[in-house]
């Protein structure tokens, strides 16, 4: 049970950091997509177009690699939780090793 305690906490304080930069960064490709996407709909000429379409491309890929690195975070969170119940879990196992 304290194990598990500790395991809450460790990603209870991880995800506190984590949701504030998630939240950051998920605004800001929003904000950046957003501009791509009105500035590529006021093009007037076909180099603008061609130009303002790429813009908004690697505005997306962007949002894309946010959502990959949000991902990574929350494995990283999992990782956190688990180290408590994994440090006592091999402890107990090696103190019944000795024991036998």
């Amino acid at each position: 049970l304290e194990a598990a305690g500790e395991s809450a906490w460790a990603m209870g304080q991880h995800l506190t950091a984590m949701n504030a930069q998630i939240a950051l960064r998920a605004w800001q490709d929003l904000c950046s997509a957003g501009t791509a996407w009105m500035s590529l709909a006021a093009s007037r000429t076909l180099p603008q177009v061609a130009q303002r379409q790429a813009q908004w491309v690697r505005s997306v890929s962007q949002s894309a690699a946010s959502a990959a690195h949000a991902s990574q975070a929350a494995a990283r969170m999992t990782q956190h939780g688990l180290a408590p119940i994994h440090a006592r879990a091999t402890a107990n196992a090696r103190r019944l090793k000795r024991v036998k």
